[in-house]
């Protein structure tokens, strides 16, 4: 019972400061400056940044679940680390050339034609829904070393203290990231 609590009470101020670092990153800052350009509004970008990281959020917390279900297969953090590279790199190799195939026919990017034909009609290119596709977009790959070892941390919790503390975890992993992406935008 002590060596779990002792986990429990060094778990969530890491998991807080993790998050807090992990809205740090630059593309995060770069990704809900860009957005809040884009909207070129003041009163309605304070949002923003609240939606690119409950996006992130999600898609960091649908990874969690699914590395937690496959936890048996995955035994080392450095192949965590390169299949999550792996994942990112189809990702951007596909929007890729989707940019160039629509370049090439169209004259302008895939994500121009779905944003200005597709999405403005559906209401997603308003501010916070817009934030939130990019926030969940940008989760899909494990980047960087502080979503990895969030992750890790999730992972370790779940095989030895259950999946609830993992998700729990991960609560307070956003519960640092969303405040400072907030105050980004």
């Amino acid at each position: 019972m002590v060596e779990t609590l002792t986990f429990i009470l060094i778990s969530i101020p890491t998991m807080i400061l993790l998050g807090l670092r992990h809205a740090l990153d630059v593309d995060h800052i770069t990704a809900i400056d860009n957005l809040v350009r884009l909207h070129n509004s003041t009163r309605k970008s304070q949002l923003i940044g609240a939606g690119f990281s409950l996006g992130h959020m999600i898609s960091v917390l649908a990874e969690m679940i699914l590395i937690i279900y496959f936890i048996g297969s995955i035994t080392r953090v450095d192949q965590l680390s390169f299949w999550g590279g792996v994942i990112g790199a189809i990702a951007l190799g596909v929007i890729g050339a989707i940019n160039i195939y629509s370049m090439k026919k169209w004259g302008k990017t895939g994500s121009a034609i779905l944003a200005s034909k597709i999405l403005a009609r559906i209401g997603v290119m308003k501010p916070f829904s817009s934030a939130l596709i990019a926030g969940m977009v940008f989760g899909l790959g494990f980047d960087t070393a502080t979503q990895i070892s969030a992750i890790t941390l999730s992972a370790v919790a779940s095989a030895t203290l259950g999946v609830q503390v993992a998700l729990v975890l991960a609560g307070f992993f956003a519960a640092g990231m969303v405040p400072l992406d907030t105050l980004d935008s």
